[in-house]
């Protein structure tokens, strides 16, 4: 690995965005989690079955690990985007094709970052919503979450061995 080139990638306009809709993702319902925090009961759901439904329950303040998760999440994916040199590849890395490959990298990473984001700030928005009696639980949520986050991956790795 040290014989791969080191090639600093700049930021690209859409990485700025979806990191900053990355962090409102996660900001938001952490803020309506909060604002709600005085009129949450004592025991909130934990868990959801296989159907979205609520069948753990835990004291309210287990709520607070999803938006920490979270952001750890993103903060060490965002670390991650420094090092596109260590990660593995399906293609042998050239001096000619580092610098669109680690680019390709990065990208699947931003959008995984969002997806990822995006899938916690509903988790928890979800949570306090059952806990307040609005909803019945995450219904359609992790289908469609494993679904777009293994739809990117496969994506960028098909994009990557084209390479």
């Amino acid at each position: 690995m040290t014989d791969r080139p080191i090639i600093p990638i700049p930021r690209t306009k859409l990485e700025w965005l979806l990191d900053g809709l990355s962090l409102l993702a996660l900001a938001l319902p952490a803020i309506y989690l909060f604002m709600v925090w005085g009129e949450l009961p004592a025991k909130v759901p934990i868990h959801f079955n296989a159907a979205g439904e609520a069948d753990g329950w835990g004291g309210k303040g287990t709520s607070l690990i999803l938006p920490v998760i979270g952001l750890l999440l993103f903060l060490g994916m965002s670390l991650l985007r420094k090092i596109p040199h260590h990660f593995n590849y399906p293609v042998k890395l050239t001096p000619e094709n580092a610098a669109q490959i680690y680019r390709l990298s990065i990208q699947m990473m931003s959008w995984m970052k969002f997806e990822i984001s995006l899938m916690f700030g509903i988790i928890l928005w979800n949570l306090v919503r059952t806990a307040q009696g609005h909803t019945d639980g995450l219904g359609w949520l992790m289908p469609a979450a494993l679904a777009a986050i293994f739809g990117t991956m496969i994506y960028f790795i098909v994009q990557l061995a084209k390479k």
